[in-house]
């Protein structure tokens, strides 16, 4: 969900500025472990959507289409075929499932989107971004993949004996990845990473599925690279120049207990 990989370094220093990058798309296989997650969540949602249809259609034969040509659709035996359910009800049921069938449509062509941005990440080598810190000088990085992005940050801050702030708004997030996270459709490894997140400060403001989206399990994501503020501008130069697809300031090493972490929405300087 969140489009990013990490590198790992040894040192850190306090101050520093923490930077996310990925490569352009090479011609890699997409690995499929958010677009199952995708697919799982439409089925769930066409499988809805056809049990309403196949319910209407049971219960909606032409009873309702000429209910008003005969009078003898009120004898006893219709009304215990159609039960308690009246003209009116229909319509609100039929009512319900166009719009359900609107609704669906429209989630299609969303996620169809949304996959388009998720198979360019998961495509992406890290050789231009990993170019640009060389050519720059970063202090330390690292790959984020199944421990998501905290859980390796947390690596680069224990052997660096530093802390860090991260800003959630500035983290590049996949789109759609916040809609399905807020659906329950969390990946197993990404549950365990945020049981995991112990030494972890959340700001109040942090809802859970904001949580759930820093501790991601990725299996391709991009660079996190720690650099010297002055460096901070020529590294983000050096990452467009390169057309590296996101490039962003996520936050900064400061002092305090080695291996913790503090995340607010946005932070103050």
């Amino acid at each position: 969900m969140i489009p990013f990989l990490l590198i790992l370094s040894v040192l850190c220093l306090s101050g520093y500025s923490i930077v996310y990058s990925m490569s352009p798309p090479d011609h890699a296989a997409m690995s499929g472990t958010r677009a199952q997650d995708e697919a799982a969540f439409l089925a769930v949602e066409r499988g809805r959507f056809d049990e309403l249809v196949a319910d209407l259609d049971l219960r909606t034969p032409a009873h309702h289409q000429d209910r008003h040509n005969s009078t003898d659709r009120h004898n006893s035996t219709d009304r215990h075929s159609v039960n308690t359910i009246t003209s009116d009800a229909l319509d609100s049921l039929y009512a319900e499932r166009d719009r359900l069938r609107e609704q669906l449509g429209k989630r299609d062509a969303l996620l169809e989107t949304g996959m388009t941005e998720a198979v360019r990440s998961m495509t992406a080598l890290n050789d231009g971004a990993a170019r640009a810190a060389l050519k720059v000088g970063v202090s330390a990085a690292t790959d984020v993949t199944g421990f998501g992005l905290l859980g390796h940050l947390t690596n680069i801050l224990e052997a660096s004996k530093v802390a860090a702030e991260i800003a959630f708004d500035s983290i590049p997030v996949l789109p759609h990845a916040r809609s399905l996270a807020s659906r329950g459709v969390i990946p197993g490894g990404t549950q365990r990473n945020l049981a995991a997140a112990e030494r972890v400060e959340w700001a109040a403001e942090l809802t859970a599925t904001d949580r759930y989206l820093c501790v991601d399990a990725q299996t391709s994501g991009g660079l996190l690279l720690v650099v010297p503020p002055e460096h901070e501008a020529a590294l983000l130069a050096a990452l467009a120049e390169e057309q590296t697809p996101a490039a962003a300031v996520i936050g900064r090493i400061v002092g305090g207990t080695p291996g913790t972490i503090r995340v607010a929405r946005q932070l103050s300087y």
